[in-house]
């Protein structure tokens, strides 16, 4: 059915990060996607902003905050051309702090609902 397409995948735990604004996590998740060959990505904003259908200017500010957060580095060549490289073990660190978030707001909902329903 959708054999010649191509997809983004968006880790849970990118998707839950509450310090991403949502085109950031479609950023980040294409610069991950696009370095998975070499180990980085070398796309420039306009060709990311034209695969997402976002303006260039948020894919600007977003690998902006990517570099503060430090959840990719940027690195030019020789040849001048952008490298973008994912920070995996940054990246790995904050996959384990938002699972355990995702556990624990599951867990206030519990315990919500039986106090709920034993004070009805």
């Amino acid at each position: 059915m959708f054999e010649n397409e191509n997809y983004l995948t968006v880790p849970y735990f990118i998707l839950r990060n509450k310090s991403l604004k949502l085109g950031e996590r479609l950023v980040l998740c294409e610069i991950i996607g696009l370095a998975r060959q070499n180990g980085y990505c070398y796309a420039g904003n306009k060709y990311i902003a034209e695969k997402l259908g976002v303006s260039e200017r948020l894919v600007s500010e977003s690998v902006t905050k990517l570099k503060k957060l430090g959840f990719v580095k940027a690195k030019n060549t020789h040849t001048k051309i952008r490298q973008l490289i994912p920070d995996y073990k940054k990246l790995e660190s904050t996959q384990n702090s938002y699972d355990m978030n995702a556990d624990f707001v599951v867990d206030e909902r519990k315990k919500r609902s039986t106090t709920t329903t034993k004070s009805a």
